[in-house]
């Protein structure tokens, strides 16, 4: 009867204990240069200026989807920043996605808007209408 309680006891106790979880983070296969590479763009995304100088840089290598995405986490980061929403909506053109860039568009309404980020939007997405920047008195 001690050795069915003892073996049940045994069977309980090592039943309920929680395996032991791998204390590393899953890279899903990539290399350590991989993540660091992810990781830099990560960290440029953090300020406007970085934002915007790594976006370009994805964009003149081809990679506009990449320069959307860096956009996209400046603009968590900093979502009242019209500089990096105007080039975004301009990303978001030269991918074809109209909807999504006028969406975008519509979160500029009362910005004020850099005339040379409003060319870049403009060459990328054609005339648009220019949405009104808000004045000191409204």
């Amino acid at each position: 009867m001690i050795k069915k309680f003892g073996l049940l006891a045994f069977f309980l106790s090592s039943s309920l204990t929680p395996p032991v979880l791998a204390q590393s983070a899953d890279t899903g296969g990539m290399s350590d240069a991989e993540v660091a590479e992810i990781s830099a763009l990560i960290d440029s995304s953090t300020d406007a200026f970085s934002a915007l100088t790594t976006m370009r840089a994805q964009v003149t290598e081809g990679d506009v989807s990449g320069g959307a995405t860096t956009l996209e986490r400046a603009l968590i980061a900093d979502p009242e920043n019209a500089a990096i929403r105007t080039q975004y909506v301009a990303l978001l053109c030269l991918l074809d996605d109209r909807q999504a860039a006028d969406y975008e568009l519509g979160k500029l309404a009362g910005a004020a808007i850099a005339d040379s980020d409003w060319a870049d939007l403009e060459n990328a997405c054609g005339v648009t209408q220019r949405p009104m920047a808000m004045t000191g008195g409204q």
